[in-house]
């Protein structure tokens, strides 16, 4: 029942129908299945990351280096847009230098989640030592 499991789940995350099933068996053998559909209210809530065709561009960015889609949204609702921009503008630069980067989508979650972005270090007065006397 492996394969009306994912159907399920993926149909009740992503449709206002929400299904379940039960097996009905004869011994052990699953002889029929009988399905209860209801309406989804989870569906009706409002989605920030479909309002926004940015944030919804960002999720289709991720999900084009091969994260899976809801880690994808968990990483945009979580972690702020400049910074998702700049990971994946980032890995693309790298990778069309041909940098051999295994696991893309590893690679984006580690940069975004430690914030990899380049950080600006000012030179506090003092704190480089002047000729020795």
């Amino acid at each position: 029942m492996r394969v009306v499991d994912m159907a399920r789940r993926e149909i009740n995350a992503k449709t206002d129908i929400l299904f379940d099933y039960q097996e009905i068996k004869e011994g052990r053998k699953v002889v029929a299945l009988r399905f209860t559909i209801a309406r989804n209210a989870r569906a009706d809530t409002p989605d920030p990351l479909r309002d926004d065709p940015r944030l919804a561009r960002l999720v289709a960015r991720l999900s084009a280096h091969g994260m899976a889609e809801e880690a994808a949204r968990a990483i945009v609702q979580t972690h702020e847009p400049e910074l998702v921009e700049w990971a994946t503008t980032d890995l693309a630069r790298r990778l069309k230098g041909k940098e051999k980067i295994d696991n893309p989508a590893g690679w984006l979650r580690k940069a975004i989640e430690e914030d990899w972005r380049p950080q600006a270090h000012p030179i506090l007065p003092g704190a480089i030592p002047g000729p020795r006397k």
